[in-house]
């Protein structure tokens, strides 16, 4: 392909003797290896070297030869541009020649080819424009797919954090039960301690003991109490229908209620519980 260009150029320059001994050995290579467009492209070329009549080399002879051998190598090729210019280099060359019949029938041959190959890239252009339509439109499409894929994608990932959250909570709430559930034991085991003396020993028992373990009964009772109402504040909580404030607590009182509740079931096994605070008040 190379050597072709270098032969049209040297045409165009008008090395004429450059371009006949170029022409004439690549049509003969061009013919020996097979090629046959190229061998077309060359005979066509090496023909317009004999049809210019500014060449040294005019011979309508010559060119007529080189344009029907061109014709030949494209006999079994399918359309292409290539044809079209060999039937109009015919054409100019039979006028030339006064040979005004068969220049026409050229001349028509290359408009019929010429008429075609419009017709073919027009048809080209249309299934290409048609092809980039379609491209564009898969695109939108994908454009749109993707965004959906990512508003679902942040959906999911809220629903994610929402069940997140709710596990968390839910968890929180199965280890408070089972906190609330330990410390409720401690007061009925106190409480059936304290009913199960009054019941045993309740005719022997002063009038100050039997106060005692009534009252004990009765904190703890209170205390069993609490634990309700502060597991139901903290379910208030998980729902968001209570708020938390944090405020400071007096240490010794609190000591003194959790000392009370485990005060009579540590006299059932013979246990002693004392208690010892600063002498400031100490507040948390």
């Amino acid at each position: 392909m190379y050597d072709i260009v270098l032969l049209s150029a040297y045409r165009g320059s008008l090395q004429w003797d450059q371009t006949r001994s170029l022409g004439e050995a690549l049509c003969q290579r061009m013919e020996e290896e097979l090629f046959p467009y190229f061998a077309a492209y060359a005979h066509y070329e090496f023909a317009l070297v004999f049809s210019d009549k500014h060449s040294p080399y005019y011979s309508p002879p010559l060119a007529l030869e080189h344009f029907h051998r061109a014709l030949s190598h494209l006999e079994q090729a399918p359309f292409c541009d290539l044809q079209a210019l060999i039937h109009l280099g015919l054409a100019q060359t039979y006028r030339a020649i006064k040979h005004d019949r068969k220049a026409f029938a050229h001349l028509q041959r290359y408009s019929n080819f010429h008429t075609t190959a419009l017709s073919i890239r027009t048809v080209h252009e249309i299934k290409q424009a048609e092809i980039e339509l379609a491209i564009h439109q898969k695109a939108l499409e994908l454009s749109a797919l993707e965004h959906r894929y990512h508003v679902l994608e942040q959906q999911m990932n809220s629903v994610l954090r929402t069940f997140e959250e709710y596990k968390q909570r839910m968890d929180e709430q199965i280890s408070y039960l089972g906190v609330v559930a330990h410390d409720l034991k401690n007061p009925i085991a106190a409480i059936l301690i304290s009913a199960s003396i009054i019941e045993r020993y309740g005719h022997n028992l002063t009038q100050a003991d039997l106060a005692k373990h009534t009252s004990a009964i009765a904190r703890t009772a209170e205390t069993m109490k609490e634990l309700v109402t502060s597991l139901l504040d903290f379910t208030a909580l998980s729902t968001g229908r209570m708020t938390l404030t944090i405020e400071p607590v007096h240490a010794q009182m609190l000591f003194d209620v959790v000392i009370d509740a485990y005060r009579v079931r540590a006299l059932a096994k013979s246990l002693t519980i004392s208690k010892q605070y600063p002498s400031s008040d100490p507040m948390s």
